[in-house]
């Protein structure tokens, strides 16, 4: 009959807001910091929706931020867009920003999803401009489950990380903040070539962390090294702060450090009068 009409079919799914064209624009990112503040789940899912393109703009990463700081919701959809994109994001200047927050706010799924992500490109991220502060987020914050992950490729790389600018860092927050018997074997390393880092600009630092964050122990074997070459340590920039750090965090290894200083060629006073000494 041509009187007839066909009934339309409604649904009952929710209107989704319309993110604006350019949805890397300041409108885009001030729309998303919005739907984000409203609580409004159709709205924080069209957030996630572009959750690529926002994380990779100095603007759009502002609302991802406020997404990851603020529901457990929120949260969990913005790691599942992201997944996979880590290390991307992590190598640009706005993309880093988002993968730290996410690290500082997540919980620890979200965590480990990133490090499980990350842990074989440790040194591509060590080495870069903005990937190094994704690195150094990772020792911060990251719970046991995550630095098991992460801890092989640690031990791996133990002397090329304690020898560069940003990885030493990295390295002392482990030894810092992860219990003794997970950085056991990473302590281990640094000791095993610790007159080699003793005398480098960055390696030394890491030494002094063992020294005083790490297995009392392992502390006596590097007391025992620096006291076997006490001279050339003395005669070293970086490898005198490691005598001191022994004397102020072994100061019963002291004895060793005197009575080598006595028995050496120059005498306890032959030493002081050098530069470093």
């Amino acid at each position: 009959d041509s009187g007839t009409t066909t009934p339309t079919t409604k649904t009952n799914q929710p209107t989704l807001p319309t993110l604006p064209a350019d949805a890397t624009g300041p409108r885009a990112a001030s729309w998303a910091r919005q739907a984000v503040a409203s609580g409004d789940a159709a709205a924080f899912r069209a957030v996630v929706a572009h959750a690529r393109r926002l994380a990779g703009h100095r603007n759009g990463k502002e609302a991802l931020m406020a997404g990851l700081e603020g529901a457990p919701g929120v949260r969990r959809w913005v790691g599942e867009v992201l997944a996979g994109e880590w290390l991307a994001l992590s190598l640009t200047g706005s993309g880093s920003r988002v993968v730290q927050c996410a690290l500082q706010v997540g919980d620890e799924a979200l965590r480990e999803q990133i490090v499980t992500e990350l842990h074989s490109h440790l040194d591509t991220l060590v080495d870069h401009t903005y990937g190094n502060h994704v690195a150094h987020r990772m020792a911060e914050h990251c719970g046991p489950l995550s630095m098991a992950v992460l801890m092989p490729q640690l031990i791996a790389g133990a002397v090329d990380l304690s020898t560069h600018v940003y990885g030493c860092r990295m390295v002392q927050q482990v030894i810092k903040r992860c219990p003794g018997w997970m950085t056991r074997d990473l302590q281990r390393v640094v000791v095993e070539h610790q007159t080699y880092l003793s005398m480098h600009a960055y390696g030394n630092y890491v030494v002094q962390c063992v020294l005083e964050h790490g297995d009392p122990q392992l502390g006596w074997e590097i007391a025992r090294g620096a006291s076997a070459r006490l001279e050339s340590y003395c005669d070293n920039k970086f490898a005198s702060n490691v005598v001191e750090a022994v004397l102020r965090w072994c100061p019963e290894a002291g004895d060793l450090v005197v009575d080598a200083a006595l028995g050496g060629p120059r005498g306890l006073g032959g030493l002081g009068g050098t530069g470093f000494g």
